[in-house]
């Protein structure tokens, strides 16, 4: 009987060890179960994250296009306004010209002046 008892609290110590690992393994579970939960779900925050930041970019790249198709319109409509420009030489030419019958920097000689400047001759 004695060896019996022994066999016994052998089997009982087993099974408690084991009993023992299966909780330890259950609780591990658990906790890999936890981990995996929240992985998910940053991961879910993450990629949403994303989404938002790539709409947020889409949008900024498309209101960017859109300036830059109006600044080329503006540069087309400033070419056009140049080419109907007159060259600098032909208003340089037209300055000249208005410098030389411009009263108020040309000096002109009245006739009275003309008559003394005839008699200072003679």
């Amino acid at each position: 009987m004695p060896a019996m008892n022994v066999m016994l609290n052998n089997v009982v110590g087993r099974v408690n060890d084991n009993s023992k690992r299966v909780r330890e393994l259950e609780e591990n579970i658990r906790n890999l179960k936890e981990q995996l939960n929240s992985l998910q779900t940053e991961s879910i925050k993450q990629k949403k994250t994303i989404i938002d930041g790539e709409t947020s970019t889409k949008c900024t790249i498309k209101q960017i296009l859109d300036r830059l198709a109006n600044i080329e319109v503006d540069i087309d409509k400033i070419h056009r306004e140049i080419r109907e420009l007159v060259p600098r030489r032909e208003f340089k030419e037209t300055e000249n010209y208005l410098d030389l019958i411009n009263p108020i920097t040309t000096k002109f000689v009245t006739r009275k002046e003309v008559e003394e400047l005839i008699e200072e001759r003679l």
